[in-house]
């Protein structure tokens, strides 16, 4: 799909407009933020209840719909859109729609005033594989972090990796609008519906990043645990005379250039490497 960030745009409103003598605006683009944002989370976290909320809005529409306009034609402008260039995709859908009407007069913070205000809260600096980490209270569709994204990655670093927020909106839309974005962009997110100022949460979902580097981490914290451990025995062992005395003696040196680099393995060690194998 040889077109860009605008044209992608204008495509998918195209596509809402025409369905719309059928299906109120805000309804149509409502129903396929929720349907499109459950697809993106069902395969990480398999929730009956959003199951059932995914087959509620395919019935309205029918397979057809789903599968040929959501999934076809819809999902495909967000994907390339944001593949050519990081941007507030829907957000901009959203308004240009004139959607906020609806959602209690919502307005969202145009692209570029974001864009500026990412870039001038400075450069990432990274210092010991540490992240840029911000919450941000009233996400809307989440125009900033987006913008900050893209300032990363202006600068080269892999924001995927270096990044990590978590987005709150009260708005449902949003939420599911949020989360579409930050998948498909790749932002390591916790994205939450709920109210800022009260503390309450109705749900919260991670993407598919998120999850990824969190598995990641666990990984490495499991490998050091394991290593420390095994350091631990080894030296506890080391402490008891006998056990140094019998490791010791098991021991041979192989000839080398000199005598720093000589290396020292065990007796079964050299049988097995004069039969020719490694281990």
């Amino acid at each position: 799909m040889n077109k860009n960030f605008k044209e992608l745009k204008e495509q998918f409103k195209k596509t809402v407009i025409a369905h719309a003598d059928k299906y109120q605006k805000w309804e149509f683009f409502s129903d396929f933020c929720k349907c499109t944002a459950i697809s993106l989370y069902q395969p990480f976290r398999k929730d009956p209840e959003l199951e059932k909320e995914y087959f509620a809005i395919e019935s309205k529409y029918g397979k057809d719909i789903i599968k040929d306009v959501f999934a076809t034609d819809l999902l495909p402008c967000i994907l390339f859109a944001l593949e050519n260039d990081i941007g507030d995709f829907l957000g901009e859908v959203f308004m240009e729609l004139e959607l906020g009407n609806h959602y209690i007069g919502q307005f969202f913070t145009p692209f570029h005033i974001s864009y500026t205000m990412a870039l001038i809260s400075g450069n990432f600096k990274k210092n010991n594989n540490e992240v840029e980490s911000f919450i941000e209270p009233c996400m809307g569709s989440s125009c900033m972090i987006l913008a900050r994204a893209k300032v990363l990655k202006e600068q080269n670093i892999n924001y995927s990796k270096y990044l990590e927020v978590q987005g709150v909106d009260i708005s449902e839309i949003c939420f599911y609008m949020s989360y579409i974005q930050l998948s498909l962009c790749g932002i390591s997110a916790e994205v939450i519906h709920g109210d800022s100022l009260a503390g309450t949460i109705y749900k919260n979902w991670y993407t598919p990043v998120y999850i990824h580097n969190a598995y990641e981490k666990q990984i490495i914290e499991d490998r050091k645990n394991k290593f420390l451990n095994m350091f631990n025995i080894l030296k506890d062992e080391f402490k008891e005379p006998s056990i140094k005395k019998n490791l010791v003696s098991n021991k041979v040196l192989v000839p080398s250039d000199s005598i720093e680099n000589k290396t020292i393995y065990s007796k079964e060690q050299i049988e097995v490497f004069s039969m020719g194998r490694l281990f």
